[in-house]
């Protein structure tokens, strides 16, 4: 489990750096699939890796309704003002284009709070990524969510994949929609982390597109020893693991950096 604590510290380190060899930039970002067995505590690993990120998340939940609130009214008067400009130039014989133009462009909207997620698809990824801080980590204990899930059927493994492996290399995403137009984003960053068990991970190395199509070649494997089955729980902490000690590190702070 000594991936998860670093998987997740990228998840605030990716916004503010990239990497660079010989001249080419990439993200700095990690896709790693873990393969343990049930009892390793994948759980309780990934909750205690993930509580200074979880705890900063909630604060964002938080200021959020406060913020949809203010942008509500933001828009209210912004809508009011172009009305009555309007309204204004439809009464003059020389309409002063000037008078719409000063009255400036809507108010944004907050960012979404959203920061991790454990269930997704291309196109949930993608829609979040245009509303939401740049850097998001998809990080999950039970990756049955995702290989069982909708983005990983016969018909969708090939667009998920090829949606994982863009982010991975550019951080970019592009998507053209009859319903929600064309949109093109740049500068997005994606850690993903999928612990599993051995029974639900096999179909991932096993799976052509996956690994035809160069995901697999993106991800760091790990695989969990195998112990003897125990009858009893073992009260063992997390906490005295060096590696649960380092400093948080930049994740709070930069989880709050705004939309690129």
């Amino acid at each position: 489990m000594r991936l998860v604590r670093p998987g997740r510290r990228l998840t605030g380190a990716q916004s503010l750096a990239n990497i660079e060899v010989d001249g080419r930039v990439y993200p700095l970002s990690l896709f790693m699939l873990t393969i343990a067995e049930s009892g390793e505590r994948k759980s309780a690993v990934d909750a205690e890796a993930l509580r200074a990120a979880r705890a900063v998340e909630k604060s964002m939940v938080q200021a959020y309704d406060t913020e949809f609130e203010a942008h509500r009214w933001a828009m209210a008067e912004w809508e009011a003002r172009c009305d009555a400009a309007k309204r204004d130039a439809s009464k003059a014989k020389d309409v002063d284009s000037l008078t719409l133009e000063s009255i400036g462009p809507q108010p944004p909207a907050p960012l979404a709070p959203t920061m991790i997620v454990s269930d997704f698809t291309a196109e949930g990824l993608a829609k979040l990524l245009a509303v939401s801080r740049p850097s998001v980590g998809a990080f999950t204990d039970e990756a049955a969510l995702v290989f069982g899930g909708h983005g990983m059927t016969k018909e969708t493994v090939a667009r998920t994949a090829a949606t994982l492996s863009k982010l991975w290399d550019a951080g970019s995403l592009d998507r053209v929609r009859s319903l929600d137009g064309a949109t093109k984003l740049y500068g997005r960053r994606l850690a993903l982390h999928l612990m599993a068990q051995p029974i639900i991970a096999e179909r991932a190395p096993s799976d052509e597109v996956l690994s035809g199509q160069g995901f697999l070649a993106r991800c760091l494997l790990a695989v969990g020893r195998v112990r003897p089955a125990r009858g009893l729980h073992a009260l063992e902490s997390l906490r005295p693991d060096p590696a649960m000690q380092r400093p948080e590190g930049p994740t709070p702070q930069s989880c709050t950096a705004s939309r690129r």
